[in-house]
This record gives structure tokens, sequence and C-alpha cells, in this order.
């Protein structure tokens, strides 16, 4: 094989490794709005990934890591694994103060919960209503996220540049949204 021959193979082989990634959505995302935190935050992620929505141990250290109680308050949590879909379900203690906040930011946990928890299928969370003893519940589940971000969120977990994309697109289709851009003042 002569020596073009082979620079066109490789410059073909690498062209179509680039449409790949950007058809799943995670290619990294705009450069300009990626920064050495959040790629190490990524990274950080990336290399706290869960395999088992089984394991207890693991899981609630992502979720602490994440910082979940930080932001939406004290909880329990419950795993569902005996039946597909596989589910991570927190328990709220109180009521959120701003309810469409804590939407949003349950859709941001949520987004990388199913990215970074191979198995798991779908994240729920539920909180006291202030004006009962009922509880409100919400879910967001794989195709949610998908729909959501125009982006296949399982496959962004496979590496810590796939979770940089996945944060990236997140900022990117939420831009205009301060209870998710809040995150990425923190990153």
């Amino acid at each position: 094989m002569t020596n073009t021959k082979l620079r066109r193979l490789l410059w073909l082989a690498t062209a179509l490794a680039v449409l790949v990634l950007s058809a799943a959505g995670c290619s990294g995302g705009d450069s300009a709005a990626s920064s050495a935190p959040t790629d190490s935050y990524a990274q950080s992620l990336y290399n706290s990934r869960v395999q088992y929505i089984g394991d207890n141990a693991a899981v609630g250290s992502l979720l602490s890591q994440l910082g979940v109680d930080n932001r939406m308050g004290a909880f329990t949590m419950e795993l569902q694994t005996k039946d597909k879909p596989y589910g991570l379900t927190l328990h709220f203690e109180q009521a959120p103060e701003d309810a469409t906040a804590f939407s949003d930011q349950f859709q941001y946990y949520g987004n990388l919960l199913l990215a970074l928890i191979d198995n798991c299928g779908q994240v729920s969370c539920t909180y006291p209503t202030s004006e009962s003893s009922a509880s409100h519940t919400m879910t967001w589940t794989a195709e949610d996220a998908h729909t959501s971000l125009d982006t296949d969120v399982k496959a962004c977990g496979g590496s810590a540049e796939g979770v940089a994309a996945l944060l990236d697109t997140i900022r990117t289709v939420y831009r205009d949204n301060p209870n998710i851009q809040a995150f990425y003042q923190d990153t």
C-alpha cells in the first residue's frame, strides 16, 4: 500500500470515528464551552461510575460525589433491582422551597446518574407535599433524557470524554435555565 493510500485510509477512519461520536451525542461538544475544571470533573465522575444498580455503597458514593444532598436536601435511597427497568429512587425528607428549581436539579442529576450507573434505566424521587401527608413523585428515564438532550446518555457514560460531552450538552441545551447553569459555576 502506498503512502498516499495509507494516509487516505487513515483520514477516512478518523472522519468516520468523528462522525460516529457526533451521531451518538458524545463528541465533546463546543470546545469554547469546555473548560479544564469541567474535564477534570468529568474524569472524576467517570472514575466513580457504577456497573450495577445493586451496588448500594457505590451508588451512595456516586450520589455523595455529585452533591445531591447539598443541593436538594437530605434523602434516603431505594434501589429497584428485581425487574427491569432497574432504578434508583431518592426519598427526600422535606418539600422543596422552589418546586421548579427542584425539578430542574432532579433532571440534571437524573441525566448523570443514568449515564454513570450502567444498568440503571430510571431515576425517581419522592418528596412530601406541603399541603397534605401525600408525597409527590417524579421519574426520569433514559428515554426522557434522550428526548430532552437528543443524546444517548447511556453511551456517554462509557468514557470520561463522553461524560464531558454530556456535561457540555446539558449546559448547551439548558443554556437559558439558571437552575441548570448554577451547576457549571461550581465545576
